[in-house]
């Protein structure tokens, strides 16, 4: 048995330039793919746009929102967030246990904080 030693570098990271440009064509993929904020998710099944997938999404996109502030994503956000009844209601974590519900209540308190 035999052990070779040699050297790893790590990767180095990414131009900012280019990672912010990459995150605002994914944004834009996604905005026009679901233009309509309401329209659910379709991977084999039916999801509805509620679903914790959708608040990573927007949670993201509210950090995106944070360094490259554009009026039409918080828009996009609150009107998300708004149409789930949680912008003038109670928070879904606290209608139910559901972890999804308390991901997507943390999403609509970012949104709610980031104006």
């Amino acid at each position: 048995m035999s052990l070779v030693c040699g050297s790893i570098s790590a990767q180095g990271l990414p131009d900012r330039k280019e990672t912010l440009e990459t995150l605002i064509k994914v944004n834009n993929y996604f905005m026009k793919k679901y233009a309509d904020y309401r329209t659910p998710s379709y991977n084999g099944i039916i999801r509805p746009s509620n679903i914790w997938t959708r608040g990573v999404y927007y949670e993201g996109l509210m950090a995106l929102h944070s360094v490259f502030p554009r009026e039409e994503y918080y828009d996009y956000a609150y009107q998300w967030a708004d149409y789930h009844k949680c912008v003038t209601g109670i928070l879904p974590a606290m209608r139910t246990t559901s972890v999804a519900d308390r991901f997507i209540s943390n999403c609509i308190i970012s949104v709610l904080t980031r104006r």
